[in-house]
């Protein structure tokens, strides 16, 4: 019998399993009692904003806490987790115990890539005892603190569900789903349609429910959502830390969606919830009684359903004072009215609906329709059909959509972050040592001492080639020693012209050369109502690559603190080898970011970037340009260059019929510059988007071809037009090209746009009113750009070196799209 058979295998299992047992039954009571018995309740029961708990990302954890003792005393809690080196994260918070009354906290942890519904976590109470020189590794935010005795420590499971990293989400504010909504999540089971994407575009989207009291306290807590949509609730009922959290999110580039109520207006209520200066500076006027009938074509594809006959509806007329950003009218009526505004905050915006949206006729339609209402708000492409739709259209028609291919946009982050260099060299003189030891003490040597007559010498010939070749390998090993502190990163940076701030979302591999502790950092001091703290992010990070599990832990594993909410450093484990991490950074601009010039001679207000058409020849059609030069300060040249011109929506169209599968909201054009930007080069964008001077194409076609050939047999593409074209999909996302909606059984494959690293870093906001966009990179074959994140290590600063991705949107003056009587064969405003 083979000494691998099962019964043979049996046999030697049974002792180590009754030693287990056995062990188990013995030393359980002895733990047990001398934990003793809990001290304090703790179960949580909100698994992120909204019940959205999405691997390899921060997710919100709402604890509840009851402290059973009889006595004041402060509470350290813990959640444990463990990273990619086998070591243990432990994500704390300190808070006031107060006996007998049940208290909810919100805390903040990473969720690892790893992770699986129903993984085991461990949540760790202490008594906080007072330490002033307690180290960061056991107090990150310095409030003299550490761990005393243990008070409690209980496991619990995670949620049975965990979303994916390409899944994606939409905060709705509500107290039920919105129907029209749902459809951006709209999966089908037949026709050979996916279940883990939208049949008819890419990405599906999820809604997650939230109420007002539910808003998680941070910033970060919000990561999962990349857009919120407030159908139902008051402002006024989120705490001050919410709404603080709330605003935050959208400067940092969150899109909020507010449908004004049909009853109070608690959002302009300065007392109510703070908003009001986030909200379009225009003049609210409310009227009721108001058909819906006139802005059909914004609603839907049907020219025969019912539509409310009185409904409230809110105007938005922008004030004289108000600057471009200020006040955007996004959509308006027949009579132009508008009705739709937005208002531009730091990266992010507000955008408020005067339309009755959430009318319970409308919601009983399924309306309105995500294909003509929320792709002009949200940003979004492609058909969202129910599933009874697109089921009707596999049964009775044949279609079917074509077999998809998946791209991962973000696929390249562990490859522009890693680091060879020295690791290569080190490979390289270890086998050259190997290789020529084993020469020179095998073969060679014992062929030089037979010829010599010497060969009774050879254990002391093969000890002493031996010694030799141990002080090369050693002397080499620590020639090759890193002694300072380095880092690699990728950094997509953002900024939208007169705005005051910037946004940038790092991965970096940090090279810690020596052993023990380090401290890692992106703390910096804010100016506003938090002096002193920051609110800038960093946690430990992984590829989406190891989601299997730990591919590799060290055996000396151990544990380090890091402040749950406010995550903005953490004494790590150092074993002189590398560490991986993903920042967050917001704040003024410390770079000089394109801005417009004045032409020569001509008055410094004059320095803006203005649209305008010029006449096709010979009856030829014309096209709408950008008029304006540009200049950058970057820290270097940016290349690759993608100018996008944004010229306004595509005009509504007549109901009654439907919505083309490829429709793109956004009348755009995209242009390749053919060499890189240098710093304080003039760019002419009249010359460039009307003389040919750059490689250009509509946005539509130019959109396409990103995914075009981007995986074969052998992987993905690694040349650098390819990455390059991968990192501009990824910016461009919700606009990706769906599937071509075909009839009949096709093998011929399709891409698959997936995302799991970058959710709510696109630009697809953009693509529904005027602007300019310019994309670029810095380092891309050096590896030498800096990036705009404070990293430091033992508190030195370190100038990490490697890829940054410059994202800049400059708004233009809005232009609402055409209501359908009014167009005419090249009108112009």
């Amino acid at each position: 019998m083979s000494a691998l058979s099962p019964q043979t295998g049996a046999v030697h299992l049974l002792p180590r399993s009754l030693l287990a047992l056995i062990l188990g039954l013995v030393l359980l009571p002895l733990v047990a009692s001398a934990q003793g018995p809990s001290e304090v309740s703790v179960s949580i029961d909100r698994w992120g904003a909204g019940g959205a708990v999405r691997r390899g990302e921060m997710a919100a954890l709402r604890m509840v806490i009851t402290d059973l003792g009889t006595r004041q005393r402060e509470l350290l809690v813990r959640l444990e987790f463990r990273d990619s080196d086998g070591d243990s994260p432990q994500y704390q918070a300190v808070l006031a115990g107060n006996p007998g009354i049940e208290q909810r906290v919100w805390m903040y942890a990473r969720v690892p890539a790893w992770a699986r519904g129903g993984d085991p976590l461990t949540v760790v109470v202490y008594e906080a005892e007072e330490d002033p020189a307690a180290p960061a590794e056991v107090d990150p935010a310095g409030r003299g603190v550490r761990p005393g005795r243990v008070v409690a420590r209980v496991p619990i499971a995670m949620p049975a569900r965990i979303a994916e990293p390409y899944e994606a989400f939409i905060g709705v504010v509500a107290r039920q789903q919105s129907p029209s909504l749902s459809l951006y999540g709209t999966t089908a089971s037949g026709g050979g349609i996916g279940e883990e994407w939208a049949p008819m575009a890419h990405e599906r989207v999820s809604q997650v429910m939230l109420t007002p009291g539910e808003i998680p306290d941070r910033w970060f807590g919000l990561l999962t959502m990349g857009w919120m949509v407030w159908l139902d609730g008051s402002p006024a009922d989120m705490s001050p830390d919410a709404a603080a959290a709330l605003r935050e999110w959208v400067s940092r580039g969150g899109h909020l969606v507010i449908v004004l109520p049909t009853a109070g207006q608690s959002w302009v209520s300065r007392e109510g919830s703070g908003f009001a200066e986030l909200l379009p500076r225009a003049r609210i006027t409310r009227r009721e009684g108001v058909a819906m009938e006139p802005y059909r074509p914004m609603l839907t594809d049907s020219a025969t359903i019912q539509l409310p006959t009185s409904t409230v509806l809110h105007e938005f007329t922008p004030l004289a004072d108000a600057s471009v950003a200020e006040a955007i009218r996004v959509l308006s009526g027949p009579d132009g009215e508008c009705v739709v505004a937005r208002r531009l905050v730091g990266t992010g915006a507000v955008t408020v609906i005067g339309l009755d949206v959430n009318h319970v006729a409308l919601r009983g339609a399924g309306l309105p329709q995500p294909e003509r209402f929320w792709h002009r708000i949200l940003g979004m492409r492609g058909l969202r059909p129910s599933s009874a739709e697109l089921q009707r259209l596999v049964d009775v028609g044949g279609a079917t959509v074509r077999q998809r291919s998946s791209v991962w946009v973000d696929e390249d982050i562990p490859t522009i972050i890693a680091r060879r260099g020295r690791a290569t060299a080190g490979v390289l003189l270890g086998f050259m040592v190997f290789v020529s030891y084993w020469i020179v003490a095998g073969p060679l040597g014992f062929a030089l001492m037979k010829r010599y007559g010497v060969q009774q010498h050879a254990w002391l010939g093969f000890f002493g080639v031996g010694a030799v070749f141990t002080g090369i390998a050693w002397g080499g090993a620590t020639f090759l020693r890193p002694r300072e502190v380095s880092a690699t990163h990728l950094t997509l940076v953002d900024h939208v012209y007169g705005q005051p701030v910037q946004r940038a979302r790092s991965w970096m591999s940090v090279l810690l050369p020596e052993y023990g502790r380090a401290l890692v950092s992106v703390t910096e001091p804010i100016v506003g109502n938090l002096p002193g703290q920051s609110r800038n992010t960093i946690v430990p990070w992984e590829a989406r690559s190891v989601d299997t599990g730990l591919s590799f832990t060290f055996p000396d594993s151990s544990s380090y603190a890091v402040e749950s909410r406010q995550p903005s450093q953490m004494a790590v484990p150092s074993r002189a080898t590398i560490k991986q991490f993903q920042a967050e950074w917001s704040g003024g601009p410390k770079w000089g970011m394109p801005r417009p010039v004045a032409p020569e001679g001509a008055a410094p207000e004059s320095a803006r970037l203005t649209p305008s058409f010029i006449q096709g020849a010979a009856g030829a059609r014309g096209r709408d340009i950008v008029v304006g030069t540009l200049v950058h300060e970057l820290p270097a040249s940016l290349e690759n260059v993608v100018v996008i011109f944004v010229a306004g929506q595509e005009a509504l169209v007549q109901p009654g019929g439907t919505t083309p599968g490829q429709f793109m909201v956004g009348n755009a054009y995209a242009f390749r510059l053919t060499s890189p930007w240098a710093p304080g080069q003039p760019l002419d964008l009249e010359r460039v988007t009307s003389e040919g001077a750059t490689i250009s194409v509509g946005a539509s076609e130019f959109i396409r071809d990103l995914l075009k050939n981007q995986v074969s047999a052998a992987g993905y593409r690694m040349a650098p037009e390819a990455i390059w074209d991968r990192q501009v999909a990824q910016a461009l996302f919700p606009m990706l090209a769906p599937p071509e909606f075909t009839t009949g059984i096709t093998t011929q494959t399709q891409e698959l746009a997936r995302r799991g690293a970058t959710h709510g870093w696109d630009l697809g906001l953009w693509f529904t009113q005027p602007c300019v966009i310019i994309l670029g990179q810095m380092g891309a074959t050096t590896r030498d750009a800096p990036t705009p994140v404070p990293l430091s290590v033992d508190g030195r600063a370190i100038a990490a070196q490697g890829r940054t991705v410059v994202r800049w949107v400059y708004p233009l003056p809005d232009r609402p799209p055409r209501q359908p009587a009014s167009i005419t064969e090249r009108e112009r405003d």
